[in-house]
């Protein structure tokens, strides 16, 4: 096991997103891998197995080991060099209500004047640019 782990349980998720198209081709290959690992288990010191979070996480809990408590936002994060991901899964459920609401206004302040045909409340550019504004925010925030 690596040494850049305080434990013996470890989990690695297989694929990503949408990576499996064909599933029993692919869960064929991963029990290929599976029962290769196993059979060499001494060389390569480790057990590998299907898994559910549940399981990994009664697994570590044996282990009676203390772990530190992530309570900031993981986002953005890297994931290749200048390749950052932020909002996706936003933790920040005031920004979302606030998007919501606010592009909520904004659709519904952009159809009463179109109604009236009145765009005297802002020019051209501004209603433009409050549009632009939102999308940008739902964008980055993940919130879509």
């Amino acid at each position: 096991m690596s040494t850049a782990y305080n434990q013996t349980v470890l989990m690695h998720v297989m694929g990503e997103d949408f990576w499996y198209s064909n599933a029993t081709k692919n869960y064929q290959n991963m029990d290929k891998l599976i029962n290769y690992v196993n059979k060499y288990s001494s060389w390569y010191n480790m057990k590998i197995q299907y898994s559910t979070p549940a399981i990994y996480l009664n697994d570590l809990h044996k282990l009676k080991k203390d772990y530190q408590e992530k309570t900031d936002d993981f986002f953005p994060y890297g994931d290749n060099k200048d390749s950052y991901w932020s909002g996706y899964f936003t933790s920040r459920p005031a920004t979302k209500l606030f998007v919501k609401e606010t592009g909520r206004f904004l659709q519904i302040a952009k159809t009463f004047f179109a109604y009236l045909n009145q765009l005297d409340y802002g020019t051209k550019e501004q209603n433009e640019k409050y549009s632009d504004d939102v999308s940008e925010l739902e964008y980055n925030s993940g919130i879509l």
